[in-house]
């Protein structure tokens, strides 16, 4: 873990058939390149991508994004994790959707990787959706894959 974070939450949810959400707050310390936090999310990825960030991540643009944006994307998430929930033998059960509302609250930057060709995201099928943001002292990642 880079040096510039002082406390790290990677939370990842698996969802509906091959779906997720995975969430990672990092309360940093001192200002670093936002290279450096996407490199080390990347790289220490739970959900075993079918593709490295150097076949798809080409493909893509970085767009800036608003605050409203972020809330739908929050919205999105736990939308998904609350229909996980009420599945039999849901995998989720007992437990709590990680993202406050309070997360967009002190918003300095958002961002949202979008593909413009294929690939265009680290899956094969389905899209993924992926967000990331600062508030305050607190960087955060969104990822959310829906299988089709």
């Amino acid at each position: 873990m880079p040096s510039a974070y002082m406390h790290v939450s990677d939370w990842f949810c698996a969802t509906w058939h091959c779906s997720y959400i995975r969430y990672v707050a990092v309360r940093t310390w001192k200002e670093f390149e936002l290279s450096v936090f996407l490199a080390w999310i990347l790289r220490k990825d739970p959900s075993h991508p079918e593709l490295s960030p150097e076949e798809w991540l080409r493909n893509c643009t970085l767009l800036e994004i608003d605050k409203e944006q972020v809330e739908k994307w929050v919205a999105h998430a736990k939308s998904d994790y609350e229909e996980e929930k009420l599945q039999e033998g849901s995998n989720v059960e007992g437990t709590q959707f990680p993202i406050l509302n309070t997360v967009t609250s002190d918003l300095k930057w958002a961002f949202e990787i979008r593909g413009e060709t294929k690939p265009c995201n680290k899956r094969l099928a389905g899209p993924t959706y992926i967000t990331f943001w600062q508030s305050g002292e607190w960087m955060y990642y969104l990822e959310i894959h829906n299988e089709s």
